[in-house]
């Protein structure tokens, strides 16, 4: 580092280094002080890597209790790792100014959600969680609602192997939403309603609960279990005031899962998908299709065969495609597991339909 040449500014003895001038070892001296200060920032940096590591290990192995047996859950769930910021904040300084106002300084989880609107259809929104405050906001993450936690009454889930969840708040209307994340969410948010209160969430798992809206008027919503619906169905009957759900009973009871969202409002069959089965049927396809030479200036789109990314996302393995926010994406097909097959600049796989908006 220092570019000593042996001999002339130094000599190795058998348990020693003799230094030749005093020059040499102030020079060796001002470097230490300059290691030391690259040490201590990677000591720091280091730190708190490991400090954020264990505090999501540890929130996921409180997410294996968070049912207790009351709700199906799907194979990999358990698996998944936990992230917290699937969406950062950090560079939205507009954002970032309004929560340390408001006295939230650490953002616990921040993902994308889909809320179910009183006319039952969905709205893109992102789910924010501090340590005392809940807030609900756009795409644009700008803020449309902040909740305190502690205004918090209780959860409504039902017992199947969904991603609908109801937020009651006895002061104010209530939250309807639809998130992939929904166990992780769940289990932040109980960890620090029970630091707030003192006592745990309270979450009630029924198939059929009702939740409350703006204008103070209650909606109800039913889940329905069927052997073989074709994928997952919902509806809404004549009186406007009522959303059934159909859910469909091929994952068995005991089968843990990965969370997925389902798709859209026709939420589709959430089936166990491996990546064997992935590349089976990606290849299938591909098999069965001439396959166009990608155009990068083509602009004449097909509005039932395209779609626009509503959030960034990168693959998770080989045959799951990176993508950016705003990018378009051509969709081939849509499958009934929350993965669709897409095909980016040319090149196919699979995409995660909760981060598409269809054109």
């Amino acid at each position: 580092v220092m570019g000593f040449s042996p001999g002339e500014k130094y000599q190795m003895g058998k348990t020693k280094v003799f230094i030749r001038e005093p020059a040499s070892l102030f020079g060796l001296e001002e470097l230490r002080e300059r290691k030391l200060e690259q040490i201590a920032t990677l000591i720091q940096k280091t730190y708190r890597a490991y400090r954020a590591k264990r505090f999501f290990l540890e929130l996921r192995a409180k997410a294996l209790s968070l049912y207790q047996g009351k709700k199906q859950r799907r194979k990999n769930s358990v698996k998944r790792k936990f992230v917290g910021e699937y969406i950062k904040v950090s560079n939205d300084l507009k954002l970032t100014q309004i929560l340390q106002k408001n006295g939230d300084k650490d953002v616990i989880f921040c993902g994308a959600v889909e809320k179910i609107n009183r006319r039952f259809k969905t709205q893109p929104r992102v789910l924010l969680l501090t340590h005392k405050s809940m807030y609900h906001l756009t795409t644009k993450l700008r803020i449309r609602r902040r909740t305190d936690i502690g205004l918090i009454g209780s959860v409504s889930l039902s017992p199947h192997a969904d991603d609908y969840f109801s937020i009651h708040i006895p002061s104010q209307y209530d939250y309807f939403l639809k998130c992939r994340y929904k166990t992780e969410f769940l289990t932040a948010l109980g960890d620090q309603y029970k630091v707030l209160k003192g006592h745990p969430l309270q979450l009630d798992f029924k198939d059929h609960f009702s939740f409350k809206i703006k204008n103070g008027k209650k909606l109800s919503v039913r889940f329905i279990k069927q052997a073989a619906v074709g994928g997952d169905q919902s509806h809404m009957p004549s009186k406007k005031t009522k959303f059934q759900l159909d859910v469909s009973v091929d994952i068995h009871p005991t089968d843990i899962a990965d969370e997925e969202m389902v798709s859209s409002y026709k939420p589709p069959k959430m089936q166990k998908t491996n990546k064997e089965d992935k590349q089976r049927r990606l290849k299938s396809y591909v098999s069965d299709r001439n396959l166009p030479k990608y155009d990068e200036h083509k602009d004449d789109y097909d509005a039932d065969d395209w779609a626009v990314a509503t959030h960034s996302y990168v693959g998770q393995s080989e045959e799951e495609l990176s993508f950016k926010k705003g990018q378009k994406i051509k969709i081939l097909q849509q499958d009934d597991d929350g993965w669709w097959s897409g095909e980016i600049h040319g090149k196919l796989g699979y995409v995660p339909n909760t981060y598409l908006l269809l054109q």
